[in-house]
Order: structure tokens, then C-alpha cells, then sequence
């Protein structure tokens, strides 16, 4: 059974950006709740859960922040970035 994750465009023209991250399952709840709290920022998303990895979609007047969220997070849980 093939194990691989594909990770699909946006469609064309789409304002929304996809920033894909690989935790410790363990740490999914954690990472999406705090997530949360920066309200408006980005939406995360379990994209699978038994790996890890979690997406976060937001509007491109955000994605500079988003991306330093996440790297904020980073110092707190062990997070790499799949997709930038």
C-alpha cells in the first residue's frame, strides 16, 4: 500500500495559501488549538492525524504572519514545515 501524501494545488486564481506542517501526533491538539486563538490568522486542519500532519490555510495578507506563528510554535513543539 502506497504510504505517500499528496498535497494538491489550490485551485487557479485561489486567494487562499496552504502551509503544511509534519508534529508528533501528540502534539496536534495542542498546535491547532493555539492556532485558534490567533483568530482570523489561518485555519488549521488535520490532514492526517497518524502522521502528523496539519495544514493551515490563510489569505495572502496573512501568510507572512502565519508563517512566523508557526515558527513561534516551533520553539515550543517540534514542527517541520512540508510546504511553504
Amino acid at each position: 500500500m502506497d504510504k505517500r501524501i499528496v498535497f494538491d494545488l489550490p485551485p487557479a486564481g485561489s486567494e487562499c495559501h496552504r502551509i503544511v506542517v509534519k508534529v508528533d501526533p501528540a502534539d496536534i491538539f495542542y498546535l491547532t488549538t493555539l492556532a485558534e486563538t490567533y483568530e482570523g490568522l489561518a485555519i488549521p486542519r488535520s490532514v492526517d492525524q497518524a502522521q502528523g500532519i496539519v495544514e493551515f490555510l490563510t489569505a495572502p495578507d496573512f501568510l507572512d504572519d502565519t508563517r512566523r506563528m508557526i515558527e513561534g510554535l516551533g520553539k515550543e513543539i517540534p514542527i517541520r514545515i512540508l510546504r511553504a
